[in-house]
C-alpha cells in the first residue's frame, strides 16, 4: 500500500516535470516568433512612416527656396 503511494507520488512528480519542460520549449518557440514579428512590424512601420522629405532637392520647390 505504501509502495503504491510512493510510486504514485513519483509518477506525479515526473508528469509535472515533463509538463514544465514542454511549456518551457513552447515558450521559447513563441518568444522567437513574437520577436521576429516585432522586427518585421517595426521595419514596415519605419518604411511607411518615415518621410523622405530630406531627399527632396530645393529646386523642386522654388517658392520656398
Amino acid at each position: 500500500r505504501e509502495l503504491g503511494f510512493v510510486l504514485m507520488a513519483l509518477n506525479i512528480r515526473k508528469v509535472v516535470a515533463q509538463r514544465a519542460e514542454n511549456n518551457q520549449k513552447i515558450y521559447k518557440k513563441d518568444n522567437f516568433y513574437i520577436i521576429s514579428i516585432e522586427i518585421v512590424f517595426f521595419s514596415l512601420i519605419q518604411e511607411l512612416y518615415v518621410p523622405d522629405s530630406f531627399i527632396i532637392e530645393p529646386y523642386y520647390f522654388p517658392i520656398f527656396f
